[in-house]
C-alpha cells in the first residue's frame, strides 16, 4: 500500500509487476522452440495472479499489472524499456540487495527506491552528494522529492580526515566543500540545510545523518565504473541500501 500513496504523493502512473522465479523450468525440444514449465511452476504462476489481482483491484486497472516469470532484475529492466518509466520500487526482500539495486539503477537509467517504509510528509529527506560534476542529479531528485511531499531536505557532503600524502589541511577543504555545497543547494526550488561531515567510512556519514534527523529517505548517486574499479573499491550507494534500516533512492548519472 505504501507505493500507491507515493504513487499519489507524487502524482504518477503506478504499474506493478510480480516476478515469479523459474527455478523449475524445464527444457524440452518443441518445434517452436519455446520452454514448457512444469506443473509446480504454473501452480506458483496462478497463484501469484490471483494474489496480485486481489491486492491491485482497488489500485490499479487490470492493464497496469502483470506476473512474469524469470530472474527478477532481468524482467524489470525489460518492462521498463516497453514502458515509460519514471521511478522504479522495489520491495525489500533480499537483506543484501544493495550491488543489485544499484547495477538495476545504472543499467535501466532509472532512479530505483529500495522502499523499507511509507515516506511520510513530515519526515526528513537526506540527500548525499559527493559534489563531483558541474551538475548534482542526487540533489535536483530530492529537491523534488521535498516539494512533493512536503518534506524537509537536508544535503550532506563527507570530507574525509586528512591522510600524511595530503597537502591541504582537512579544515581548508571542509571549508571550500562548504562553500562549493551551499551553492549547489541555493540553486534548488525549495530551501535545503546544507551539513558537511568528516568521517573515514562515506557510510558512516550518512547513516549518522539519516538517524539524527530520523530521515525517511536516503538519497544517494551511482555512476558507472569498470569492472576493475568495482573490483577493488567498496560501492558507497550499495553499501548504504543494505546498511541503512530505511528506505534509499538511488540515482543513476553519468560516468
Amino acid at each position: 500500500m505504501r507505493t500507491s500513496i507515493l504513487a499519489r504523493a507524487l502524482e504518477a502512473e503506478l504499474h506493478v509487476l510480480s516476478v515469479v522465479p523459474s527455478a523449475h523450468r524445464m527444457d524440452s525440444i518443441v518445434r517452436n522452440t519455446h520452454f514448457v514449465y512444469d506443473g509446480v511452476s504454473l501452480q506458483r504462476y496462478l497463484e501469484a495472479c490471483r494474489q496480485l489481482q486481489a491486492w491491485c483491484q482497488d489500485l490499479v486497472p487490470p492493464e497496469c499489472w502483470q506476473v512474469r516469470m524469470g530472474n527478477f532484475f532481468e524482467e524489470v529492466e525489460i518492462h521498463t524499456q516497453t514502458l515509460h518509466i519514471d521511478l522504479v520500487v522495489l520491495a525489500p526482500g533480499n537483506p543484501h540487495a544493495g550491488e543489485r539495486v544499484t547495477s538495476l539503477a545504472r543499467t535501466t537509467g532509472l532512479p530505483v527506491l529500495f522502499s523499507r517504509a511509507t515516506i511520510a510528509a513530515n519526515r526528513t529527506v537526506v540527500a548525499a552528494t559527493d559534489l563531483l560534476g558541474p551538475h548534482y542529479p542526487v540533489l535536483d531528485r530530492a529537491a523534488d522529492f521535498g516539494l512533493r511531499l512536503g518534506a524537509r531536505v537536508v544535503a550532506l557532503h563527507n570530507v574525509a580526515p586528512r591522510t600524511r600524502l595530503e597537502s591541504n589541511p582537512a579544515q581548508y577543504r571542509t571549508g571550500v566543500r562548504r562553500e562549493q555545497l551551499t551553492r549547489a543547494t541555493s540553486q534548488l526550488s525549495i530551501a535545503v540545510t546544507s551539513v558537511v561531515a568528516r568521517e573515514a567510512d562515506p557510510v558512516e556519514a550518512i547513516l549518522r545523518q539519516a538517524v539524527g534527523e530520523d530521515a525517511g529517505v536516503i538519497l544517494v548517486g551511482t555512476r558507472r565504473h569498470s569492472w576493475m574499479h568495482r573490483l577493488i573499491t567498496d560501492s558507497v550507494s550499495a553499501r548504504v541500501v543494505d546498511e541503512a534500516q530505511r528506505s534509499v533512492l538511488v540515482i543513476p548519472f553519468g560516468d
